[in-house]
């Protein structure tokens, strides 16, 4: 950066509410200033490096603002590209999942990896605005900012009320008639005969969906060869990512297909969990998959396979919509995609709205999720200039909310989101939103809400427990800052057996906490209240000695954890393997069995086998080969322990113990340990 002091009439920001940060180079600070003093009248919350109090550390400081920050603004110029502050600054903005909005102020080649990295995010060209308070407007009224925004900047007007309709509070309130009543939960009612119709759909509609076909020409061929895979990587998805000279160069989603049923089109939503720290509430929002259709080298049969970008470890829940706009009929499916499986319901629901919409209703007509969306009063909806009166005639126009949770609302007949048209409103100085229905038409509405007291539908906010409040302090997560010690507090609050379990381990890793006595104190506590995860870390403990009373000690505690916890069965298997009690070869095969039956992919991976080909081999056929290849055995199981240890997988990380078996399996020649150690070490995981 350049030695250039930032000149605004206004201090930085600094306060509970939303704000922009701002990244720069400090020469650019007479450009940079003016935009700065536009945006402060506008009413925008504003933070700059120039705050910084002394006696502060600069990077801590910047880090702080940045990390509870609401958007960022990059300003990229010829100086901030080789500048190694603004570069951090921007990566961390991303790690941290930030907002971002690139204003190039001149006319700047970005590193490749930063390009990529950036072109998600919305842009602005300050050097293609011959005037520069047309520039100002039009940054000004960015969507994105708009949050940042206080209602007293002397730019800004208090949004006008009106009477018009609002398209979204209007589902809401059908969405609430629909479920509930007066006395607690009310379901739609369906008649003896109806219930029939409905199950004789669901059954054939499934019968089509599944793979029978396939899977018949699969067993027509010779049943596939059983080898054993020593190559399968315990590394998490999350931290796959390479690196090469500091910038990204793979990412491994996750990807799945589903058959076409011949008349519907398919359509798939990631439900994603989001959390608002302000709120200490948690929601739900739908990410429309990418999709690609694929069909077979005869042409008989096709299918569509879906894309998830940023998959979870513990599994992607998903919505699956089919739509048939001939029969007039919709399935709403639920599934979940974990360990290379996709499991979907058996039973989804069935809609049925008939091929045609009546051309009158009064209010909305509802059946199941599917609503018509009647015109409104005359002069209730915002004007769209743009239509004719031709057009005015077969299109309704609807106010529609600004929402992190909004409603969506697909065309049947294309199957594709009805997405709002966001526009800036003048008159009150705020952006607002709009949908487009045609007249006489039916529409498909659906909202994610979490169950509540066994009901079939409940809020779409959900107040976080206080050990989702602690995780959060703990690792810094959705805009919680990092702190241990209120993470500490929550636990305690929550008292639960995993609570215990948190507050022991965090004496024992936090380096500013670290109290061995406090330590096996919280350990004992959750061991007492039936804690499997702290069972297990203390009869780790106790093998590690070389003392045979303490590891018998052990192997006990271990015996006594509940008999379906995979973590236990693989433990069991590792320590008959490498000779921690008098137990053979084949009893370790029988306890990594069983941790793989439960899906347990470290156990797998010592199997030599993935999770999703177990159930195509017998039993028989994979204690062979476990066998055959003990020889072999040894380091894999040491790298298996390893990435438990230092990932974390079933149990809380240990990282120091983890790296310590993964050098130990890689300097005996084992390449996944290799390469694990190179992604630890890299510092990139």
């Amino acid at each position: 950066m350049g030695c250039s002091k930032m000149k605004c009439s206004f201090r930085p920001y600094e306060g509970n509410d939303n704000y922009i940060f701002v990244s720069y180079s400090h020469s650019d600070s007479g450009v940079i200033a003016p935009i700065l003093e536009s945006l402060n009248r506008a009413g925008f919350r504003i933070w700059y490096d120039e705050g910084i109090e002394w006696g502060d550390e600069w990077p801590e400081s910047v880090a702080r603002h940045l990390h509870d920050c609401e958007v960022c603004i990059a300003f990229h110029s010829r100086a901030s590209v080789v500048s190694e502050n603004c570069r951090q600054e921007i990566h961390y903005a991303l790690k941290k999942k930030k907002r971002i909005l690139s204003v190039f102020l001149e006319r700047t080649e970005l590193s490749e990896g930063l390009d990529m990295q950036l072109s998600p995010y919305q842009s602005t060209f300050l050097y293609q605005y011959d005037d520069e308070e047309e520039f100002f407007s039009e940054l000004a009224k960015n969507k994105i900012l708009q949050s940042c925004r206080s209602e007293g900047g002397s730019d800004s007007r208090k949004a006008h009320s009106d009477d018009n309709v609002n398209l979204d509070l209007k589902l809401k309130e059908k969405f609430a008639e629909l479920f509930y009543n007066s006395r607690g939960v009310k379901k739609p009612e369906l008649s003896p005969l109806a219930q029939k119709i409905t199950e004789v759909k669901q059954r054939k509609f499934m019968d089509s969906l599944s793979e029978t076909a396939d899977k018949d020409e699969d067993n027509k061929k010779s049943r596939p060869e059983i080898i054993f895979n020593d190559n399968l990587s315990l590394v998490p998805v999350e931290f796959r990512v390479e690196y090469s000279n500091g910038r990204p160069k793979s990412w491994e989603g996750r990807n799945f297909s589903i058959k076409d049923v011949p008349g519907f089109k398919t359509i798939v939503f990631h439900i994603v969990e989001n959390v608002d720290y302000k709120t200490l509430t948690k929601y739900n929002t739908c990410e429309l998959l990418e999709s690609r259709r694929e069909c077979s080298e005869e042409g008989s049969s096709s299918k569509t396979r879906y894309y998830i970008d940023f998959p979870q470890e513990d599994g992607d829940k998903l919505v699956i919509l089919s739509f048939n706009k001939e029969e007039g009929e919709a399935y709403v499916n639920t599934g979940i995609i974990k360990d290379e499986f996709l499991k979907v319901s058996r039973k989804p629901q069935y809609l049925h709205w008939g091929k045609k919409a009546p051309d009158t209703c009064d209010g909305l007509y509802l059946n199941g999720s599917a609503y018509n969306l009647d015109p409104l009063p005359e002069g209730k909806g915002i004007q769209d200039k743009k239509n004719s009166d031709t057009d005015s005639d077969r299109i309704n126009l609807y106010d529609a909310d600004i929402d992190k949770i909004p409603v969506i609302i697909i065309d049947p007949e294309t199957a594709l989101p009805v997405t709002r048209e966001i526009y800036y409103d003048e008159a009150s100085g705020r952006w607002r939103a709009k949908i487009k229905t045609t007249k006489s038409k039916t529409y498909f509405a659906f909202q994610i809400s979490f169950k509540e007291n066994g009901s079939e539908s409940g809020p779409v906010t959900q107040k976080l427990s206080d050990f989702e409040i602690a995780q959060y302090y703990k690792e810094g997560l959705y805009g919680f800052p990092k702190d241990v010690v209120k993470a500490m507090t929550y636990f305690e609050k929550d008292g639960t057996a995993r609570s215990l379990y948190e507050i022991a381990v965090l004496f024992r890793t936090e380096e500013s906490l670290q109290d061995q006595e406090l330590y096996l104190d919280y350990l004992h506590q959750a061991i007492d209240k039936g804690c499997g995860q702290a069972v297990i870390e203390s009869a780790l403990g106790l093998i590690r000695t070389a003392v045979p009373e303490k590891q018998e000690q052990g192997m006990k505690l271990l015996e006594e954890v509940d008999e379906e916890v995979p973590l236990k069965n693989f433990m069991l298997g590792y320590l008959t393997e490498n000779g921690y009690n008098k137990e053979s070869s084949r009893d370790a095969f029988e306890f990594y069995f069983r941790a793989a039956a439960g899906g347990y992919k470290p156990a797998c991976a010592r199997l030599g086998i993935r999770v999703s080909e177990l159930h195509r081999f017998q039993k028989n056929e994979l204690k062979e080969m476990f066998m055959a290849n003990l020889y072999r055995g040894y380091e894999i199981s040491r790298y298996c322990l390893g990435c438990i240890l230092f990932y974390g997988l079933g149990i809380l990380p240990q990282e120091q113990e983890g790296v310590s078996l993964l050098e130990k399996s890689a300097e005996k020649g084992y390449k996944m340990a290799t390469k694990t150690l190179e992604l630890i070490f890299d510092g990139k995981r």
